[in-house]
């Protein structure tokens, strides 16, 4: 027999929909509150929000006659049709948030517009509604949820512990906080306020207010146009990275959202910057024409669709590689723990005699570049000790040396290279840092960048060969299957080959820009990797895999020891590449050191 559902199942069904946690309560209120254009929003939970949700902002508040309206299921203002579906500009639309919440909690909301004399409270009980009263209330609204789920006990026996509720809050609030830096967010938790922004408009405080200051002081700024898209927000340096993916934070029109093509596009941005299964932190804001973008079609609205996905990835990908592009990327590296007032406690608490106060300063001037042509600065650094004797009186008046970074050509006269160690590190002094340089991570990356180099010059419609005595390779039935499939993909890079009979092929020549392995032992190689990978590649990604590999076979290794020479030569053609700070594996080629961490290493300042 098929029966009609009461309006009261009907409604506690439609509530499971958008109401499975607290959470979802706190998201539904905080969406409505910013669509009323409220600059300050506050929320209050207690009990993991299952006894109370309390959400207050300044916005624009409800018109008395509308109250009623507002708890109907479907009942919205920001949307009239279904053609209005394809603009939808603000957080909420589908007009189920109030209705929901009120099936399955005791709802009171607290409402004044700027031009009304009296604000109006109104009440729904699991449905059951009074009001609207007249109150004295400053303009906004106040929605306050109390007891959730007490219609409906099985959903709550299915919530998890007060702290893990709690912490899901805490974590919606700070990606709404993130998402509208130009709105004041406050957090209070069981009577404690755990969270509060200033709603200055400034992104990267709030990221410093949500993550802390060692992440923000490692950001890199992104501001990228292209196709109608504008891509903003910060992404980390390569020296910050996480072993999951949930601190890249993606907003579409400020909506917060999941979306694993954007987030592989971040992801992809990276490579050769961080190791493998490493993830960066991103917190990135897409702004687009909203006709481009479903969001609806997630009951929760935290996921959309986009019309152009390829655009979208190819968009982000190059806002965030051309944001690293470019940046001094070398991470310092920290030796002794710093206060929060670091910065300002520069009193020494030894401090040296004037004499060596004096020496120590005239070498960190000589240590700077001299414009003079016919400077010598080992010879100037010798003449400095003498005048230290007959100046000890007096203090000469110096200019201020111009500032270089380490990676600047110009300030390569200047290192004082200070030799290898463990024969696997070289040990370069400039300026009030020490460099530590990977000797095999560099030279992995200069072999690297040079073959990729070589074939980019001579792959395009005729890839350079390398002749050689004809090889002949006889393939198990599985391999010869995969290098038949692929052949084009050999030949296009520079092999030419042929088969032979079932399982067997003639190698006639190899790449002229890979580096001299045997040639079977390199085609086999490359074989491998295709039948590892149940995907076609294309050629450009079996090479830079090919390359990565062979560069880090053929670079000098850990404990192996270098002359002077070779060291400087490494050095230099390193120091010429675009990005010098990782290998092609993503681990870190240039570390640093600060004097001032040194110095309070040997308690010289505190």
């Amino acid at each position: 027999m098929i029966r009609v559902l009461t309006k009261d199942t009907i409604d506690k069904i439609a509530a499971g929909e958008v109401v499975e946690k607290p959470v979802n309560v706190v998201k539904e209120l905080v969406d409505n509150s910013l669509d009323s254009g409220a600059s300050s929003i506050s929320v209050e939970i207690r009990s993991g929000g299952t006894s109370l949700i309390r959400v207050t902002d300044n916005g624009s508040g409800i018109a008395k006659d509308d109250l009623p309206r507002a708890f109907i299921r479907h009942a919205t203002s920001k949307i009239q049709n279904a053609d209005d579906l394809s603009d939808i500009r603000t957080m909420g639309f589908r007009g189920e948030a109030l209705s929901s919440i009120s099936a399955v909690s005791r709802t009171e909301v607290m409402t004044k517009r700027k031009d009304d004399l009296f604000g109006y409270r109104y009440f729904s009980e699991g449905g059951a509604e009074r009001g609207p009263e007249e109150i004295g209330i400053p303009d906004g609204t106040t929605m306050l949820v109390r007891d959730l789920f007490f219609n409906i006990p099985v959903r709550k026996q299915f919530l998890r512990s007060e702290r893990v509720e709690t912490s899901a809050i805490r974590d919606m609030v700070e990606k709404f906080a993130i998402g509208s830096p130009d709105v004041s967010f406050s957090l209070i938790v069981d009577g404690k306020q755990v969270l509060h922004t200033t709603g200055n408009g400034k992104l990267k405080d709030v990221i410093y207010t949500v993550y802390g200051p060692e992440m923000t002081k490692d950001l890199v700024a992104v501001d990228h146009t292209e196709e109608g898209m504008h891509i903003t927000g910060f992404v980390s340096k390569p020296n910050v990275s996480r072993s999951k993916r949930e601190y890249e934070v993606i907003y579409v029109n400020g909506r917060h959202v999941s979306d694993r093509n954007v987030s592989e596009a971040i992801e992809t941005a990276y490579e050769g910057y961080l190791m493998q299964h490493r993830f960066p932190f991103a917190v990135l804001r897409i702004d687009i024409d909203p006709s481009r973008i479903d969001v609806n079609i997630h009951p929760k609205k935290e996921e959309i669709r986009f019309s152009d996905t390829e655009a979208v990835s190819g968009a982000v990908y190059r806002a965030v590689r051309g944001a690293l592009e470019g940046k001094e990327l070398i991470p310092e590296v920290t030796l002794s723990e710093r206060s929060p007032d670091a910065e300002k406690e520069k009193t020494p608490l030894f401090r040296a005699e004037p004499f060596e106060q004096r020496f120590a300063e005239k070498k960190r001037i000589s240590s700077y570049p001299d414009r003079r042509e016919d400077k010598d600065p080992i010879k100037a650094f010798g003449e400095t000790e003498q005048e230290l004797v007959r100046e000890a009186l007096s203090e000469p008046e110096m200019s201020k040396p111009v500032q270089l970074s380490f990676l600047d050509t110009a300030a390569k006269p200047y290192y004082r290279y200070l030799g290898q160690f463990f024969n696997t590190y070289c040990l370069i002094e400039y300026q009030d840092h020490l460099y530590m340089i990977d000797q095999h991570a560099a030279h992995e990356k200069v072999l690297y960048e040079r073959l990729s180099r070589q074939i980019r010059e001579n792959m395009n419609d005729h890839p350079a060969s390398q002749n050689i005595l004809p090889v002949i390779l006889s393939l198990p039935k599985a391999d010869a299957e995969v290098l038949s499939g692929h052949m084009d993909v050999f030949c296009s890079i520079g092999f030419e080959m042929e088969e032979a009979g079932d399982n067997d092929f003639i190698v006639r020549a190899v790449p002229a820009s890979l580096p001299s392995l045997s040639e079977k032992d390199l085609l086999m190689d490359m074989l491998d990797m295709l039948s590892e990978d149940s995907t076609l590649p294309k050629a450009p990604v079996l090479l830079k895999n090919r390359i990565a590999s062979m560069s880090c076979k053929a670079a000098v290794k850990a404990g192996m020891r270098l002359s002077d020479m070779e060291i400087r030569s490494l050095i230099d053609e390193l120091l010429t590449l675009e990005d010098p700070y990782h290998c092609p594996h993503g681990r870190p080629v240039i570390i640093r050191f600060s004097r001032n961490d040194i110095d309070k290493m040997f308690k010289r300042i505190v």
